[in-house]
């Protein structure tokens, strides 16, 4: 049972999954190797009834195209995305952009390279056919190669994108998984720590060796609520939310422990309509904000003071406050470290990811101005 300082919640901290640049894999330069050997006798009419040097300088044309043009878009990819290239997360309008970007890599390239393609192409070119790369190609022969060059360049970069954008996604999804299951480990953890508190229990013994010589039925009552709340706190640890009424009866008994331990200097009361009392609600939930209700407020001054604990039905929401009458918010001599108010907050956000209104915890001044109002909120029951 951990106490903690009235003033001192942390809102937890939001991130957000950075965006991964995507780039062509190195591997694909196997591609480029195999590509031309498997190209040229598919493009090209009877490539196989061609003399062996054209078909040797038919391939090799079709090498400088792949290397050149597959050279210059790794280089591309790896200097040239724009942002919106890699932040575009939906599949298609992915497809689009890589495939546009693609297309403005290969069309100046392929202008660039055809003519060297050209004269390779002819093995060991005339004059004529010199002059007819570089200077007389003919607009349906450009647009042919260009086509050609983009749906080779197409073939290999779209499946790679759409690789690439479902291992992200996949990704994106263990890690969300991941930080689902860390949250559930950090609050489970955090309910164990706040179930048992060392200087309690220790306070409490003491308080029944006190009783026991002088007042037997006293110390009796005081074990008895102990082992309650022991046997609560380490019964059923995968709960996630008991009845309402055994949480309040596990705040009475720990009300009776400190008031046998502080006497006249605590008092408290718990109202709760009888008709709340199958609402279901996370365990342990209201037991730390009494805790602190009774160390930071009702008993941090000499006089003592009074803890009200009321249940109501504040539509759409089950309304559980805890009020003392203490020193106030952030006046308290009481050291604690915020742990509990953190915990059970992130335990309301992983039990109730998708309440409307959200569940929440809230502390605030009453309005006399005297000590401590904490307020819960729950969704109801069905």
């Amino acid at each position: 049972m951990t106490s903690s300082s009235h003033d001192q919640p942390e809102p937890s901290a939001l991130r957000e999954d950075e965006a991964v640049t995507f780039a062509l894999p190195a591997k694909m330069w196997w591609l480029y190797g195999i590509g031309p050997l498997l190209l040229a006798p598919t493009v090209v009419p009877k490539f196989f009834l061609m003399p062996l040097r054209l078909e040797l300088s038919t391939v090799a044309s079709f090498y400088l195209a792949f290397f050149g043009i597959g050279a210059v878009l790794h280089l591309g990819y790896l200097r040239l995305q724009p942002r919106r290239l890699w932040q575009t997360r939906r599949l298609w309008p992915l497809l689009l952009l890589h495939a546009l970007f693609t297309a403005a890599i290969v069309v100046p390239t392929a202008l660039l390279i055809q003519p060297l393609y050209c004269l390779v192409n002819y093995g060991t070119p005339s004059s004529a056919e010199i002059r007819y790369c570089l200077l007389g190609i003919v607009p349906v022969q450009r647009l042919e190669f260009l086509w050609t060059s983009m749906v080779v360049a197409w073939g290999c970069v779209l499946p790679a994108v759409m690789l690439f954008a479902l291992r992200r996604e996949r990704d994106a999804i263990e890690r969300h998984l991941q930080e689902e299951r860390r949250q559930r480990l950090t609050a489970q953890l955090q309910t164990l720590q706040a179930r048992l508190h060392p200087h309690f229990l220790f306070n409490s013994l003491n308080t029944i060796a006190c009783l026991i010589s002088e007042d037997p039925a006293a110390a009796e009552r005081v074990v008895e609520r102990l082992a309650e709340l022991l046997r609560y706190c380490l019964t059923d640890l995968d709960r996630t939310v008991v009845p309402l009424r055994d949480e309040l009866s596990v705040v009475r008994a720990y009300l009776e422990v400190q008031a046998a331990r502080f006497g006249s200097r605590l008092r408290f009361v718990i109202d709760c309509p009888d008709a709340l009392g199958n609402q279901r609600v996370p365990p342990l939930c209201l037991q730390p904000l009494v805790e602190n209700a009774v160390l930071h407020g009702a008993v941090a001054s000499r006089r003592g003071g009074l803890v009200t604990v009321q249940v109501a039905i504040v539509e759409p929401q089950l309304l559980l406050s805890v009020q003392d009458d203490g020193p106030g918010l952030g006046k308290s001599t009481h050291q604690g470290s915020g742990g509990a108010l953190r915990g059970l907050r992130e335990r309301l956000r992983i039990l109730y990811p998708d309440a409307d209104p959200p569940a929440r915890l809230d502390l605030m001044t009453p309005a006399d101005g005297l000590g401590c109002l904490v307020e819960l909120r729950l969704p109801l029951d069905a």
